[in-house]
Formats: C-alpha cells, structure tokens, sequence
C-alpha cells in the first residue's frame, strides 16, 4: 500500500508512471514495457470520486454475451 499525493485520476496515473515508477520491464528485447495496474480500495474510489458498488447492469456492460461464438 502506497501514500499517493495525487487528487485525481490523470494526477494519480501521470504518479504511477513517473514518480512511482510502476510497472515491470520488456520481457524480450523488442517488447515493450508492460504498464502497471492500478486497484482501487473502496476509500480510494471515495477518494476520487467513484461509484464504490456497481448496478448489475454495469457489473455486465461490455461481457461477451453467452452463447457467443
């Protein structure tokens, strides 16, 4: 767990990239470094101003539907 000073989102991922520097390096020589990823805690979406639960409608927005071939 990290003390971030950021106050919104693009300050929060523009600290991720450069000051905390998180992430993992290029696995081979002509890859690309991977980006890290970000888990919110429910204080951190309160934080930021975001929905802490989610409607069912949108714990499915963008699934693939069943059935899908």
């Amino acid at each position: 767990v990290l003390d971030v000073p950021a106050k919104s989102i693009p300050a929060l991922v523009d600290w991720t990239l450069t000051e905390a520097k998180l992430g993992a390096p290029k696995l081979s020589g002509p890859g690309k470094d991977a980006d890290p990823l970000l888990v919110l805690t429910e204080a951190a979406l309160e934080r930021y101003g975001l929905p802490v639960t989610l409607t069912e409608e949108e714990k499915h927005a963008g699934r693939i539907p069943e059935g899908h071939k």
